[in-house]
């Protein structure tokens, strides 16, 4: 990514997705939604070196617990609960490939949810 790019995204994240979010608890809700309503579900994935199936966002009251983005996953037959961030190689649409990008590029420029006075 060149760093036009990089700014576009950067200015996406700031200006559509956490516009007016002043907490922790408001910037949790607005990725969440960004995210259940840009990601095309089910998708197929790579999680630690596994081909997954991701079935789909985890509940909303989950992801604000653990503060993190979580989604529900088939791996072997088995349903998880696993971070969105740990997602790799997507083999789904561009919007959905386009939001996993933008929710790990948030994340890799070292954002996180933090209690103790909002988040940064």
């Amino acid at each position: 990514m060149n760093k036009t790019e990089e700014k576009l995204r950067e200015e996406k994240i700031d200006q559509e997705i956490l516009f007016d979010c002043y907490s922790t608890e408001e910037q949790i809700r607005a990725w969440y939604d960004y995210l259940i309503e840009s990601i095309s579900f089910p998708f197929d994935a790579v999680w630690q070196n596994e081909k997954i199936t991701v079935l789909d966002m985890s509940d909303f009251y989950q992801c604000e617990k653990d503060r993190d983005m979580l989604v529900e996953t088939n791996c072997d037959g088995e349903i998880q609960s696993i971070s969105l961030f740990h997602i790799n190689d997507p083999n789904a649409d561009e919007k959905t490939k386009e939001a996993l990008n933008e929710w790990k590029h948030w994340v890799n420029s070292g954002n996180r949810f933090d209690d103790e006075d909002g988040f940064y």
